[in-house]
């Protein structure tokens, strides 16, 4: 059933800034439904514009097509593109796609990263950085990239584990424990951002 939330915010290092909100969810949101929100086209205003898209994971097609869609169809008068890799991981399979698109892009590419980046995200990262097709801005990712595992255990948990190396998709490159650089390196600091994004802006 769908709830109302009370949240105390804090907006400045002041408490006095300190308030609360009450937020009500009016239906199910999923990976897959903020990935579609996100999606715009931003005007530069000096006659540029340039296509976004934060997706929150690529674990299943529905995020690649939502990515070629836009690739192909949707951004196809901009000028340059934003794919946001923020936060989570994916499959492989689906990161392979993606780099595939990147490489074939007729137009500038900037991946934003931060220290929640992980996983197959770290895959595209890596691999447009390597192949020069793409700008990486924000942080260094997680470095979380061995392929996992899942049980099923008997109280109703499920267990992840690491389950097999996968250094063969980066040519031997180790980026467990080490994650992928930046090219232009941006320092988010969580608290107090006032509504803005240091790394998108």
């Amino acid at each position: 059933p769908l709830e109302t939330y009370t949240l105390e915010v804090q907006t400045t290092p002041d408490t006095a800034s300190r308030k609360r909100v009450a937020i009500r969810l009016d239906q199910p949101t999923s990976y897959l439904s903020g990935s579609r929100a996100s999606l715009k086209t931003v005007d530069l205003g000096d006659g540029r514009k340039t296509g976004y898209l934060h997706l929150w994971c690529v674990l299943s097609p529905e995020f690649y097509a939502l990515w070629h869609d836009a690739v192909t169809q949707r951004w196809k008068d901009v000028d340059a593109m934003i794919l946001d890799l923020r936060g989570r991981g994916g499959d492989a399979g689906i990161a392979l796609q993606i780099i595939q698109d990147i490489a074939n892009c007729p137009k500038p590419v900037v991946l934003l990263i931060d220290r929640f980046t992980a996983s197959a995200k770290e895959l595209i990262s890596f691999s447009a950085k390597k192949a020069g097709t793409a700008r990486l801005v924000g942080e260094t990712t997680t470095g979380a990239f061995i392929a996992v595992g899942f049980e099923s255990l008997s109280d109703g948990s499920h267990l992840e584990y690491p389950g097999r190396d996968v250094s063969s998709l980066t040519g031997g490159y180790t980026i467990e424990g080490r994650g992928v650089d930046p090219d232009v390196k941006v320092d988010f600091a969580f608290r107090y951002l006032g509504g803005v994004d240091p790394v998108y802006e």
